[in-house]
């Protein structure tokens, strides 16, 4: 029979609710499809200890609860799972059928209060209470917090030029939109290490860091949002990456077609970072363990290798400790805007910093933009087919990513028929690009003339980044027997 003392409070109490009978089932996953519902919809019950005082946790079944945002909301300074013997004996609950409704202080999830039913347990197996989430929340007189884990994002770009149009749309579009999602955690970084894997001027460099600093926080990078940082400020990252240097395979880094593309590219300067490049990324990446990175197409096999790492580390170093339990490593996952990939205005492959004449810099102004367009390669602007590569195919494509894909497909019927007027398409183009452009020069021109603030918003970022790397690195350290367990 199911628990009588918490249907009898919720009737004192005048709440609706009803009681699920439940089939035999071994797993949450049986339950979920019996009662025809999403783990979104589920509510277990965690029993913490904190202080020495027990406390129940109610949150939605798909998410992980951050425990230092706890630990920071109750003032304690030790926030554990309580054992089976305080759970189950103490309080006298079912082993592993933890009611939502336990008597004890309370937390609650907010998003838990967004759902209109949801489903848990009421101390026997056999029964699921389905209750309003509001009215869950009044009889237990829970407290209700946001202490749902975020998101942890990473992305970089090479200090190597100044930022184009490929970088906006591919990397920094991506990152403006998760930095704006409240479950992101987001760090932003100039990789200056991967910048000297190719040919660079000492002498230049470190302005060649700021103006790039200065073309992200023009982008829209808020560091009220993000996490700004330089690379070589935090050392756990070239750590972390010759402890991954040691399970990795040589060869596997040999295939990588971004290795071969840059020996072609630099056929004298062809070095040992070059090769270690994907590595240093999987650290720049896990060292925070992200498990998002915006990036451009072309950078999704760098990904793949982060991913293998990940899996890697995670099968040869399994938890040797309750500090270091469960794996160490998420695999990160490429997230991928609708303009990741950025066509060159010379007509062949994509918009690059290493290759003159293919790009528009955000810096551009409209004269600019324009004569840069006018030397895209165009053809007679008539056909019986839209061209489908090439200087038009690469033109179309921007008027589709600037003018939005009405105004692309008149060109193309224009193409089909009276034929396109290149002169006044790519002057249309420019207009549009300077547009999107101006606001984002505007904000670049802010924070140079207003460099302290620079200064301020980069330092926060090495505080920030520091800290989780440190504990990340720590965490590696044990794991492959280089310090002692639990050692600070």
């Amino acid at each position: 029979m199911f628990n009588n003392a918490i249907t009898k409070k919720l009737k004192e109490e005048g709440i609706r609710f009803e009681i699920i009978e439940n089939p035999p089932i071994k797993a949450v996953e049986d339950g979920v499809k019996f009662l025809g519902i999403e783990a979104t919809d589920i509510v277990p019950t965690l029993i913490f200890k904190a202080e020495g005082k027990l406390l129940a946790v109610l949150k939605r079944g798909d998410q992980q609860l951050d425990l230092e945002v706890i630990k920071k909301y109750l003032k304690a300074k030790n926030l554990i799972l309580a054992n089976e013997k305080e759970i189950f004996e103490k309080l006298g609950f079912v082993k592993g059928a933890i009611p939502l409704i336990t008597g004890l202080p309370t937390l609650m999830e907010e998003t838990v209060l967004k759902k209109e039913y949801i489903y848990g347990g009421i101390g026997d197996f056999n029964y699921t209470l389905k209750i309003k989430p509001v009215d869950l929340k009044n009889v237990t007189k829970a407290e209700v917090i946001s202490m749902t884990k975020k998101h942890r994002v990473f992305s970089g770009l090479r200090p190597t030029a100044k930022l184009h149009l490929g970088n906006y749309l591919g990397m920094v579009k991506g990152a403006l939109e998760l930095q704006n999602k409240a479950d992101f955690d987001c760090i932003y970084s100039v990789v200056d290490l991967h910048g000297i894997t190719t040919p660079f001027d000492p002498k230049t460099y470190q302005k060649q860091i700021k103006e790039l600093v200065l073309d992200l926080l023009g982008a829209g990078l808020d560091p009220k949002k993000c996490h700004l940082m330089i690379q070589s400020q935090v050392p756990e990252h070239v750590e972390l990456a010759y402890l991954f240097g040691t399970v990795y395979p040589v060869s596997r880094l040999e295939d990588l077609p971004t290795y071969k593309d840059k020996k072609a590219e630099n056929p004298d300067y062809i070095n040992m970072g070059l090769l270690y490049y994907p590595v240093l990324m999987a650290a720049d990446i896990l060292v925070y363990k992200a498990d998002m990175v915006p990036v451009g197409k072309d950078q999704i096999p760098h990904i793949e290798v982060a991913r293998e790492m990940a899996r890697t580390f995670n099968r040869m170093f399994p938890s040797t400790s309750l500090r270091t339990s469960g794996k160490t490593f998420p695999e990160p996952q490429a997230y991928l805007t609708p303009g990741a990939y950025v066509p060159s205005l010379k007509g062949e492959g994509k918009m690059s910093k290493s290759i003159p004449g293919s790009f528009i810099l955000l810096t551009d102004d409209l004269q600019m933009i324009k004569k840069r367009l006018a030397g895209a390669p165009t053809d007679v602007g008539k056909g019986e087919k839209v061209p489908e590569k090439g200087g038009v195919a690469n033109l179309l494509t921007l008027v589709k990513l600037f003018e939005g894909n009405g105004i692309y497909k008149g060109y193309a019927e224009q193409y089909l028929h009276e034929g396109i007027r290149y002169d006044r398409l790519k002057d249309n183009l420019a207009v549009a690009i300077y547009n999107e452009l101006a606001p984002v020069q505007e904000r670049r021109k802010y924070y140079e003339d207003n460099y302290s603030l620079v200064e301020d918003i980069l330092e926060e970022g090495k505080e920030y980044c520091s800290k989780i790397a440190q504990e990340t690195l720590l965490e590696v350290k044990e794991k492959m027997g280089l310090v002692k367990l639990g050692n600070k």
